[in-house]
Parts: C-alpha cells; structure tokens; sequence
C-alpha cells in the first residue's frame, strides 16, 4: 500500500510543492472536544488519500506535464 506522504515527499524533492488537503472536521479539536462521536471511517479514509497538487492560473503546459511525469514516475517506481 502506497502512503500518501511519500508521494508528498517525493513530489517535494522534484521542487513540486504538495502538501495534504485537510483535516476533517469530526479529527478537529472542537469535534474532539464535543465529543461528537461516531468515527465517519469514509472521510477518514479519503482524508489519507488526498493530495493538493499545484493549480494556479500561472501554472505552463510545461509545469503540469512535470507534475503529471512526476506523479508517474512515482507510481511506477513503487507499484
């Protein structure tokens, strides 16, 4: 099984800047705090798998054709 932060590091050692998306809101510590209860296991699973990737309007063809060469380059290596 493949983890979402090493291809977060991965990217980050190609100057790609990634990062994860964010923190549910039943892991914040209001919800915490609250106690809401009932772990929703769907977002938590979503959660581990979601990455930001670069998306600008100033982003070239050239920059997306290296983040998507990257992403593949990465896959490939691991699968």
């Amino acid at each position: 099984k493949l983890d979402r932060n090493e291809l977060i590091t991965y990217l980050n050692s190609k100057d790609i800047y990634a990062t994860f998306h964010y923190l549910p809101l039943n892991e914040s510590p209001y919800a915490q705090k609250e106690e809401i209860g009932n772990p929703l296991i769907n977002t938590l699973s979503i959660y581990e798998r979601l990455v930001r990737l670069p998306l600008h309007y100033y982003l070239t063809i050239e920059e997306q054709k290296s983040v998507l060469s990257n992403i593949e380059q990465f896959f490939n290596k691991n699968s």
